[in-house]
């Protein structure tokens, strides 16, 4: 989560000499980077900032005009970025599905468990089954 702090704050110092409009798409392209060398050993702490940035960093975008070539640009860098965090949820989610699935295996086994065991204590008279008293 540092790393991605100070990758954010080396881009806004290098960037200010240039003109603001070129720093917002130099600062994507570095973010862009970030995430694709740094996103593997992301927590969900650091997903949570990377999305935060993310966001902020295309909001500065869309303050300013830019030529067909650049927006071209703009919107591949977006797409790998949207395409790591699709890949990081899609990760996410199918380790819940995994915890729930194993959850609801042991709720199912406890309660096979738990079936069985009341046919221990109700007894099973066969000899009753129709509920009719053969006195």
């Amino acid at each position: 989560m540092h790393t991605v702090l100070l990758l954010c704050l080396l881009t806004i110092m290098a960037c200010g000499c240039t003109d603001s409009r070129e720093a917002a798409v130099s600062e994507l392209e570095q973010f862009t980077e970030h995430l694709e060398q740094s996103s593997a050993s992301f927590t969900d702490d650091d997903w949570a900032t990377a999305q935060h940035q993310f966001a902020d960093i295309v909001e500065e975008l869309d303050n300013y005009e830019y030529t067909d070539d650049e927006l071209k640009h703009i919107g591949k860098l977006k797409g790998k970025c949207t395409a790591r965090f699709a890949r990081a949820a899609a990760n996410d989610l199918k380790r819940t599905l995994h915890r729930w699935g194993k959850e609801a295996e042991g709720f199912i086994d406890a309660l096979s468990d738990s079936i069985d065991g009341i046919g221990d204590i109700v007894g099973d008279d066969d000899d009753d089954s129709d509920g009719e008293d053969t006195d």
